[in-house]
């Protein structure tokens, strides 16, 4: 209902790399089943077999509405899977607040997203290269003078072709607009995680290892792009 995101917490009691590096034997998958409108979904890493779903609220939704979220954890012949239900509630009514806080400051997004389209291929921001039609987003880490910076190729090849499909579809504007941008959260979404495991690699190494490689990263972005239009294809 526009308010604040919230964080399930769940945990599997299967090991961290079964569902990392560039091709996982194990994947999560989540879906919801809601009487209106379906919120946008976002899974974390696991870490030590905890991760989170973010599930961000949308408008449309209805309080009082009861929404159903499956999460199944998919590997070699075998899916393990749970359900939950939600009820949706009201956002919380602002407070006053009498005491004063030193310093303050509005909070600043993670990450700032730009998109990129075709004229703007001959650009140097995929990995240090220029786009083509097989590259669905790419990042480029935070400096002194710019925020972590998050690219989302909106003209790649597998991305138009399943909006050319959706408007042969004849389907409603905002259908289609809604369905566009749950692809483009989910591939930002990843991307930063990208970034953030990168991090905790490099500041956990000893200078020997770094994390990922560009050429590795654009590997795994491109591996989640197309499972994710793959899986948005069948489930429509």
């Amino acid at each position: 209902m526009g308010g604040p995101d919230v964080h399930v917490k769940l945990r599997w009691d299967g090991k961290d790399e079964l569902i990392t590096g560039s091709t996982p034997t194990w994947t999560f998958r989540v879906t919801c089943e809601s009487p209106s409108v379906e919120p946008q979904l976002f899974l974390t890493r696991p870490s030590g077999g905890r991760f989170e779903l973010l599930i961000q609220a949308a408008p449309g939704l209805t309080a009082g509405e009861q929404l159903k979220f499956d999460v199944e954890a998919v590997g070699p012949g075998k899916t393990v899977s749970t359900a939950f239900l939600a009820d949706v509630v009201e956002p919380p009514t602002p407070r006053k607040v009498t005491s004063k806080l030193l310093g303050g400051g509005q909070r600043r997004p993670p990450y700032d997203l730009r998109y990129v389209e075709r004229k703007d291929w001959g650009e140097d921001t995929c990995w240090g290269q220029r786009w083509s039609g097989s590259e669905p987003g790419a990042f480029e880490e935070p400096s002194a003078k710019s925020p972590l910076t998050i690219f989302i190729n909106q003209d790649m090849d597998l991305l138009a072709s399943y909006r050319d499909n959706l408007l042969s579809k004849k389907l409603a504007e905002t259908t289609i607009k809604q369905r566009i941008n749950k692809y483009t959260a989910h591939v930002a979404f990843h991307l930063y995680q990208m970034y953030e495991k990168k991090k905790q690699l490099t500041a956990q190494g000893d200078g020997a290892v770094d994390g990922p490689n560009e050429d590795q990263m654009r590997d795994e972005i491109q591996r989640v792009a197309k499972t994710l239009l793959r899986l948005m294809e069948v489930t429509q």
